[in-house]
């Protein structure tokens, strides 16, 4: 079940009082030891309402005092409250919440207890919360705690909060346990495939003996065979191996992503208990020391690029479909290979390269071999080994210890700990040292090259049996729509301090051009390929006022920048030309310039307002380059093959903005998940655009919706990510806006004051299969423990004393839109409570919502307070309300403090005037 919903939010820490004293102490190391906002009774009506996947760190305007490696965010530590109901029926039922991504230190408390942690912010992670739970209408309470300050993962922006998806699972006593499905395809001889399975089995009682099937089904939906085991299942995980052999499967590859689905259902006694379905894929990856990689038997040379997962000012909470954008516009580029850096991915994109024809490299954050680490590199690999797009396991990236034997001794054990769980997949290491020698390099399986391009055929002498692969290569600056260099220092240490030109020119003293970077990597057959830094540009690794790293064929909104051709040039078959600079180079008139020509095609002939340049021969890894002098007008090229026009592009200098364009990118549903990707800009009468345009646009989203981003993609730009106005940033911007759950249309309006320009869309989300998700449960810390007793004459009753654990003589009630009764005498209502916690800056009341009639409220201590705190004083406070019509009440709680028990009692007149609609605590400043 979906848990997206309905989650409270707090950014920063909340104080609680010192832990003081013997009964405090005593608490506290007990089970149910949260304290603060990790408590069950905890008052959290002042949190912000956030549906998740949620970054709150993209939410701070970042400053020059802050990390610049991290763009200069600030990044607080925080809490997330979730209130959520079970119905009776799941008690029994084993109840996990899986949490594809927080971030980055996290705890987690059910009902007050502690539930479990984990340390880094880009693992799944999952645990098992049956023993904490209430059923029925009580509710319950998951509080989780990210601390994130003063400490960091990476050294790029990362983010933080629950950026990803979480789920809960709910099986029956024996069922398939988390990821508990793993599938190994391997290929024996001639078209004949052994498939593996590892199981892990999760049983909650006595030792049980249990029939598992495992059902093949093809890529259509058809059960081809089966195969079935009784096994005894113990208490707790319990793992078991099965197998299957398969004769001539269709076979996944780049072009073909055949996926086929395994089905395990889990039988005791006749009766089905769980059913899971995991899709993986027949193919053969296989890394060659001379002649690079292999698909299916097939060489194919990997086209990569290494991307960070933050986009625009959505930062890293990324909706599936924006993820699918992303990589649909890679696809364009003719990348076939993603490099997760430097971490686990969100299972969505792994999911969406299985479908696209994408090979990944898979990467954990961690290198060393802790506990804690292992523990993640394990969940990354039972997580993700399934996906036929992952062709290679990375333990590391960049690591100091490369260099020494202690690195090597730590490549040689992660490698063994991964071929346990995945003995089919290739581990590697991305190294920028440690390859010489007997260092890192000598246990990877195959060897990972950071830059160093013009050792290629060294390394390959030393490492003669290891296929060599560069896992980074390029790390070209470069600003879309950025032509001509700015007058301050570009780069110090390998920094950028300010806007590089959109030209593929060397700008670190690490890396190189992406030309020069490919070049090296499809020349040598025995590179298996590269990985570009970097497909996508990203916040971090950039010096103050600049927020984002340059590197990137697209920019951090994944709009193409000149670069991106220059790469569809040579990876990508289908005719195309490009040409740069943008012709709307206004303040230069006369000045010389360089054209620069990105083509696949022979030879180029490049026209300016109708007169020729004359033709150019191609070189397959350079531009063809023409020296110029800049005259408004229009430049076109035509691209040839055997002296044949085939493509052709013209740009035209635009002239004064008379409309707003708006280009919808991606299609999104009603599931309340996804999102459209808008991207705007001007342009004149003749739809020429303005590509040099800085002019404010405004978004409202009117109804169907919510802006999510509005992004120029600008790496300048430090306004704040509320913003609804926002400057083009080379004639571009570019809007995300969420869809609600099951709108049936999207209305958004832009404008751009300062032409007088407006422009109105009208989108229709198609309808989604409706997302199963908790419930959302607003509890508002409401009083539900009432019980009714018999009708009392006297009016003294209300200071009688009560047996409130008498189930006999009272009976339940629900104080819920509960209506009085006409006749004689009074109603009698009895409640307990414990007082939650709430800050030393505010006062605490009852709230008596909507109440009418004559009714008497008295609320006083109880004296049985184990194991509770006793009072410093016990207090018994009335007070009487007659009323005509519905208002709400308060008690004020002065003196009565967190975690006391309290009694309360209603006297009712019978005067069929009463009604009250809940009774909940309600707080306010002092």
């Amino acid at each position: 079940m979906n848990m997206n919903q309905g989650w409270l939010f707090h950014l920063g820490e909340i104080s609680y009082d010192e832990l003081n004293g013997h009964y405090a102490t005593y608490m506290h190391a007990k089970a149910q030891s949260g304290r603060g906002a990790a408590q069950e009774l905890f008052y959290d009506e002042d949190f912000r309402k956030v549906n998740l996947p949620h970054d709150y760190v993209i939410e701070q305007e970042p400053s020059q005092r802050y990390n610049e490696a991290q763009g200069g965010y600030f990044r607080d530590n925080a809490w997330y409250r979730k209130h959520f109901q079970l119905p009776v029926s799941d008690e029994g039922r084993r109840i996990v919440i899986l949490f594809d991504g927080v971030g980055r230190k996290t705890e987690v408390w059910v009902n007050g207890q502690p539930a479990g942690k984990n340390d880094s912010m880009y693992n799944s992670f999952y645990m098992d919360i049956t023993p904490y739970l209430h059923y029925g209408e009580e509710d319950n309470v998951i509080a989780v705690h990210i601390q994130n300050e003063d400490d960091a993962e990476g050294w790029w922006y990362e983010g933080a909060g629950i950026y990803r998806n979480v789920w809960m699972i709910k099986t029956s006593v024996t069922s398939m346990d988390v990821w508990g499905l793993r599938i190994r395809p391997h290929k024996i001889k001639e078209s004949l495939w052994k498939v593996g399975m590892d199981i892990d089995l999760y049983h909650m009682e006595k030792p049980q003996n249990v029939k598992i099937i495992c059902t093949l089904r093809d890529e259509n939906g058809q059960d081809t065979m089966s195969v079935s085991s009784t096994v005894l299942a113990q208490f707790g995980r319990n793992n078991y191996t099965m197998e299957l052999v398969v004769n001539d499967p269709h076979l996944w590859n780049l072009d073909y992503s055949v996926l086929y689905e395994m089905v395990a259902d889990v039988w005791v006694d006749g009766v089905l208990e769980d059913s899971v379905k995991e899709k993986f894929g027949f193919r053969v990856a296989h890394f060659d020391p001379d002649s690079g990689f292999h698909l299916n038997g097939k060489p194919i040379k990997i086209r990569g690029v290494c991307i960070h997962q933050d986009h625009a000012r959505l930062g890293v909470a990324v909706p599936a479909n924006v993820l699918e954008f992303r990589l649909q516009q890679l696809k364009r580029a003719g990348v076939n290979a993603y490099r997760c850096a430097h971490h686990n991915p969100a299972p969505e994109l792994l999911d969406l390269c299985d479908k696209m024809g994408i090979l990944v490299l898979d990467e954990n954050r961690w290198f060393n071999c802790s506990e804690e680490t292992l523990k993640q590199v394990r969940f990354m690999c039972c997580r993700d080994m399934n996906h036929p797009s992952v062709i290679l396991w990375s333990i590391g990236n960049e690591e100091p210890l490369q260099s020494t034997k202690m690195g090597r001794e730590l490549v040689r054990q992660l490698r063994e700990f991964v071929r346990r769980i995945d003995p089919l997949r290739p581990v590697t290491i991305a190294l920028n040292g440690g390859f010489y020698n007997s260092y890192a390099a000598t246990e990877s399986d195959v060897v990972g090259i950071n830059y160093r391009i013009s050792e290629y055929k060294k390394m390959h002498e030393i490492h003669k049996g290891k296929a060599i692969i560069a896992t980074e290569s390029g790390a070209s600056d470069n600003d879309r729509g950025v032509y001509f260099e700015p007058e301050s220092d570009q780069v110090s240490k390998g920094i950028r301090h300010d806007y590089s030109t959109a030209y593929d020119k060397k700008t670190t003293s690490f890396g190189s051009s992406y030309r020069e970077a490919i070049r090296e990597a499809e020349t040598h057959s025995f590179i298996a390929g590269t990985f570009l830094w970097s497909g996508i540009s990203y916040r971090g690794e950039a010096a103050w006022p600049m927020t984002s790293s340059g590197s990137g064929i697209l920019d951090n909104c994944a709009i193409e920048k000149d670069n991106f051709y220059m790469v569809k040039s040579i990876w990508n078959s289908e005719p195309m030309i490009h040409i740069m600079p943008s012709w709307n180079l206004h303040g230069h008139n006369g000045e010389e310039v360089e054209v620069w020509i990105y083509t696949n095609q022979e030879e180029t002939e490049l026209i300016i307002n109708g007169q020729t340049l004359g033709r150019k021969k191609a070189e397959r890894f350079e531009p063809i380059i023409y020296s110029v002098y800049y005259q408004p007008g229009n430049i076109e090229a035509i691209g040839y093959s055997n002296g044949k026009e085939v493509v052709r592009e013209c740009l035209n200098t635009a002239g004064a903005p008379e409309q707003l364009q708006v280009q919808v990118l991606n299609d999104a549903t009603d599931s309340g998940e996804d999102a459209y990707v808008i991207n705007i800009n001007l342009a004149d009468a003749n739809s020429y655009e303005l590509t040099d345009s800085d002019a404010k646009i405004t978004c409202d989203v009117l109804r169907g919706g919510s802006l999510l981003s509005l992004d120029s993609g600008d790496p300048k730009d430090t306004s704040s990510s509320f913003a609804t106005e926002r400057k083009l940033f080379s004639g571009k911007l570019q809007a995300i806006v969420k869809v609600d759950e099951f709108a049936s249309d999207v209305m958004v309006n832009f404008s751009c004051k300062q032409y007088q320009l407006k422009k109105s869309i009208h989108l229709t989300p198609k309808k989604a299969v409706a997302t199963h998700r908790l419930a959302v449960f607003e509890s508002g810390l409401e009083l539900r423990e009432f019980r009714k007793w018999p009708d009392a004459l006297e009016k003294n009753a209300i200071d009688a004393t009560y047996n409130f654990h008498d189930m006999n003589t009272s009976e339940p009630a629900i104080m819920h839109h509960c209506r009085g009764e006409q006749g004689e005498g009074y109603e009698i209502y009895t409640g307990k409570t414990v007082i939650p916690m709430i800050s030393n800056k505010k006062t605490i009341y009852l709230k008596f919502e909507n109440l009418v009639g004559d009714v008497e409220i008295r609320v006083f201590h109880d004296h049985d307070c184990w194991p509770n705190p006793v009072p410093a004083e016990y207090l018994d406070k009335k007070e009487h309300f007659i009323l005509e019509k519905k208002m709400d009440c308060i008690i004020e709680l002065e003196g009565f403090h967190a975690k006391e028990k309290v009694n309360i009692i209603l006297l009712v007149k019978r005067d069929g005037k009463f009604a009250l609609d809940r009774i909940l605590y309600s707080v306010k400043e002092k």
